[in-house]
């Protein structure tokens, strides 16, 4: 393993660590109390964000591998830090925010097998080894999941500690990916822009807030936490994705660039709940 995978590898598995150390099953509970909500969050983040993905750049007609690397964010939702972009801090409800943290990379490690060979064009799902794939799914997303849920519900006292241990390490891997990705960023910036990708992400970016905000129900914190979480996507997995199976593309760096996209649009429209919250 090359040390820019075993650097993704880490990243991800922290990742997924530390949402699991995060997780308040109290809240957990109740923000998932209602099937109707749960039914609206999943249509949003597993079925319409892929299929809004698929026609923008089948739209936009774009190079195979920056389509590639737009959809493997596409089809892959949650981030652990969603409690502070999209928790009260910015108008939203801590509780789902943390909830879905936890639940849509969870659930992401079903669907992602399934939907990258429905979204993916031919040749760019040839690259991925199914079996391989799903293995380093469990192993890598899963598993770091499971210990964290574990450790918060049999000691919360050292779960603290513990996630501050893990954000130092997330962070020193995260360094390390930027430091092989960063290279590339020019000219994943350069493809995406000159590509029309540019313009396309940022489309598909706004219209996952919409759709958040349209299905996060009638209570407005729940509708402010849907709109954002729908748009924050998965950079640990569809990196890992990218890193593993496109290495000698730029589809690794135009997730990267995605994500650079979503995070700042992310927070300016907090910014934008939070003045309409004090208002």
């Amino acid at each position: 393993m090359t040390p820019e995978k075993l650097a993704v590898v880490v990243f991800l598995a922290c990742f997924m660590l530390l949402a699991g150390l995060q997780c308040d099953f109290t809240e957990l509970r109740e923000a998932f109390a209602s099937p109707g909500r749960l039914l609206r969050i999943f249509a949003a983040n597993f079925v319409i964000v892929p299929l809004i993905g698929v026609l923008v750049v089948r739209l936009f007609q774009l190079d195979e591998f920056v389509a590639t690397g737009i959809l493997l964010m596409a089809i892959s939702p949650g981030v652990p830090f969603l409690p502070l972009i999209a928790g009260t801090k910015k108008g939203g409800s801590a509780g789902l925010a943390t909830g879905l943290a936890v639940v849509l990379p969870a659930v992401s490690i079903i669907t992602v097998p399934i939907t990258v060979p429905l979204v993916l064009s031919a040749d760019a799902a040839a690259h991925i080894t199914l079996s391989s794939f799903i293995v380093n799914l469990l192993l890598i997303q899963l598993l770091p999941l499971c210990i964290g849920l574990f450790i918060r519900a049999r000691s919360a006292a050292v779960a603290p500690m513990l996630n501050k241990i893990v954000t130092v390490v997330l962070v020193l891997a995260g360094v390390v990916v930027l430091f092989y990705l960063v290279p590339k960023m020019g000219q994943a910036f350069a493809a995406v822009y000159g590509s029309r990708g540019l313009m396309a992400t940022l489309l598909i970016v706004v219209l996952c807030a919409g759709i958040g905000w349209l299905l996060g129900g009638k209570t407005a914190e729940y509708r402010v936490t849907l709109s954002i979480s729908t748009i924050m996507r998965n950079i640990g997995l569809a990196t890992l994705i990218a890193t593993q199976n496109f290495h000698d593309t730029v589809a690794a760096a135009v997730v990267l660039a995605y994500f650079v996209i979503q995070f700042v649009f992310a927070n300016v429209l907090g910014m934008v709940y939070k003045r309409r919250e004090a208002k």
